[in-house]
């Protein structure tokens, strides 16, 4: 391209573009491919050398010019196309980002001992001079910046120590990306797509480099040749060294160290390293030093689960991965657990400028640490945590709705010996024969989740059993039972038998979520406060036969009972009725259903909780349901023809006569 200025080199699709910003015209005078100008030798704008073009793949059409400078101690990519040309790596500037002192000065003053900000507008300012300024003006962009620091970060080619991924101390072995990849395949990820993202990263990321140029950390304890830049031929003994005298006198024994302590004669013959190891191999390399090191009494290597934050795919999963397999051959663990992050309720990273951060301390001194692990577990934490103050009512809520149903079990057993009263299997009525059937499906539910690693699946089971299972359904027809029969009797005592094996169950599932509301419980069902909950087993149920049927048969009661309940609720919106007892309950209906409602017997009205119930064969359903014109017993509260009957107790009905003072009524059912 031919200007005002002279020729200019331009790639085609910027032409139009970098003449309007030089404010120049011009006419193209020829055009060719970029591979035609490699190796051709352009001089040098303000040195006395020629420097040649050379092709690289990184240079794009989107801004610029289309040719760049390469500066292969200063950038990734020029490093890269700098290897395959075997351009020197010259790297003028120091640890503290200054230019060293033997670079050349410049006409308008010297560049030694200033920094790269410092030394920017003298070199224009020599570009102006020589006439070799086309344009300067100043822009914006994207630059990256330490996160510690938040300051601009100066790229620079510098020694480094690396683990390689593609090395092979001879040609039968395997390479360490090979053996990574292969221990990823035998990882368990918790949750699954965690393998996705690891094994990925094995496949491309590059040589570990594991040396930091820092005056705090683990050092590296080489001494290197001065001209040869070769660690010394002894440097594994002399490792074991400056590690016994790390062990007496902390890090520091290496950085004070005289060389000549070890060395000897040698020592003029070789550096002592400066340089630290990567932190990341530090807390890599944990399944050595701790594993099988400081802890391998109480520790067992592999380790079962690794847990940590999504971000450690990255970090340490990764580095103990690569270590453990450079060791030993395979991962440092059997499985892998990844978590998200907590955020606010509206899904914000917590930070203390917004002012929306809550402190795990401040929930537990204002709620209970209970409260705080019932939120942590309930939470899914395969994607971020949500946390805020009505979150933590909700987890309240819950946490009340276990503890109570807790409180009336613990109650209703208080004056039950399992040594003693606990009847067989075979004797209990068969509403707690279920009970007990849901109570195995809770437990066989919560320990595959416990498996997995799926915590808020074990909540939201706990909770559902507490509110549906026992509080809305088993727990309220019990009730009765509990309260009015017999002390000893076989009706009472297989509720409480029930009870026993549902409490022992239940405070064993909760106890690694709820820990501390567990123990409690568990010394007031054992009186032993020697024995913790944390070192049972889970709990061994009876198991009778025919649980399946039993399942099904209960389930299609369930459904009629929350018919007949909406049908009561109805009459009390109505004002007709107060208590769902004050009812009487007429049910219509045929065939399969009509059978399974007949078998409870008289026991229907207990499962209904109305005081009066009867079945009617008809060719369709129908509920009828009425407010009953008799009188209430003062003791079970049912409202029956009988109240009265008994001139010695006129306010007792004739069944809690029976119970209170002849053989109890009969239970089969419920």
């Amino acid at each position: 391209m031919e200007t005002e200025k002279g020729a200019l080199i331009l790639v085609h699709e910027l032409v139009e573009a970098c003449l309007q910003r030089y404010g120049l015209t011009g006419e193209t005078v020829a055009s060719c491919t970029g591979s035609k100008l490699d190796q051709i030798l352009l001089r040098h704008p303000f040195q006395p050398r020629d420097v040649a073009m050379i092709c690289g793949t990184h240079v794009t059409t989107e801004a610029g010019t289309g040719l760049v400078h390469t500066a292969p101690a200063h950038g990734a990519d020029d490093f890269t196309i700098g290897k395959r040309y075997g351009l020197p790596v010259n790297n003028p500037v120091g640890n503290d980002g200054r230019f060293l002192g033997n670079t050349p000065a410049l006409s308008v003053g010297e560049l030694a001992g200033k920094t790269v900000w410092e030394a920017n507008p003298l070199v224009l300012q020599e570009l102006e001079c020589c006439g070799r300024l086309l344009k300067s003006e100043k822009i914006k962009h994207s630059y990256p910046h330490c996160w510690r620091h938040k300051t601009p970060i100066i790229f620079r080619a510098t020694t480094q120590w690396f683990i390689g991924m593609e090395h092979k101390k001879d040609e039968n072995a395997s390479t360490l990306r090979w053996i990574a990849e292969r221990a990823v395949d035998e990882t368990q990820f918790f949750p699954a797509w965690g393998r996705a993202r690891l094994e990925a990263m094995m496949r491309t990321r590059p040589d570990w480099c594991v040396s930091r140029q820092r005056n705090w950390g683990v050092p590296i304890p080489f001494f290197l040749h001065k001209e040869t830049a070769l660690p010394h031929p002894r440097t594994a003994e002399l490792i074991e060294q400056v590690a016994q005298r790390v062990e007496k006198a902390g890090i520091e024994a290496w950085f004070s160290l005289d060389a000549a302590e070890l060395l000897g004669a040698e020592a003029d013959q070789y550096i002592k390293m400066k340089d630290t190891l990567d932190v990341w191999f530090d807390s890599g390399t944990t399944h050595w030093h701790v594993l099988r090191g400081s802890h391998a009494a109480e520790l067992a290597y592999p380790a079962d689960l690794y847990l940590e934050g999504s971000d450690q795919h990255r970090g340490w999963f990764q580095s103990s991965l690569l270590s453990g397999c450079a060791i030993d051959g395979r991962a440092p663990y059997k499985a892998l657990l990844t978590h998200g992050f907590v955020v606010d309720g509206k899904g914000h990273k917590m930070s203390k400028s917004k002012g929306n951060v809550i402190a795990p301390q401040q929930v537990s001194d204002k709620m209970g640490a209970e409260i705080l692990r019932l939120w942590t577990a309930s939470t899914d934490y395969s994607g971020e945590l949500t946390i805020s103050d009505e979150i933590l009512k909700r987890v309240v809520e819950g946490y009340r709705r276990i503890r109570n149903t807790l409180r009336f079990m613990l109650a209703n057993t208080a004056d039950f010996d399992a040594t003693k009263d606990m009847l067989p299997v075979d004797q209990w009525l068969e509403i707690d024969r279920y009970a007990l059937a849901l109570t195995r499906e809770l437990q066989e539910s919560c320990q595959a989740d416990y498996d997995r690693y799926e915590f808020h699946r074990v909540v939201q089971a706990l909770q559902s059993f507490c509110s549906e299972d026992l509080g809305g359904f088993y727990l309220d027809i019990l009730k009765d039972r509990l309260y009015t029969t017999a002390p000893n009797s076989t009706a009472r005592r297989s509720a409480q038998s029930a009870l026993w094996h549902i409490l022992q169950a239940f405070t064993k599932l909760m106890a690694p979520i709820l820990s501390f509301t567990a123990e409690e419980v568990w010394q007031l069902l054992t009186g032993d406060a020697e024995q913790s909950v944390m070192f049972q087993r889970w709990h061994e149920l009876p198991k009778p036969a025919g649980e399946g049927d039993l399942l099904a048969k209960w389930s299609q009661i369930r459904d009629v009972r929350a018919e007949v309940t909406k049908g009561l609720e109805a009459l009390r919106e109505a004002g007709k009725i107060g208590s769902s007892l004050q009812a009487e309950v007429e049910l219509h209906c045929s065939g399969e259903k009509f059978d399974l409602l007949a078998s409870l017997g008289d026991d229907l009205k207990f499962v209904l909780i109305s005081s009066k119930a009867t079945l009617v064969k008809a060719d369709s359903d129908a509920l009828v349901a009425q407010a009953s014109a008799h009188g209430k017993c003062e003791r079970c509260w049912h409202v029956r023809e009988d109240v009265g009957s008994n001139l010695e107790h006129p306010a007792l009905c004739g069944r809690c006569i029976s119970n209170l003072y002849g053989e109890g009524e009969a239970r089969a059912h419920a």
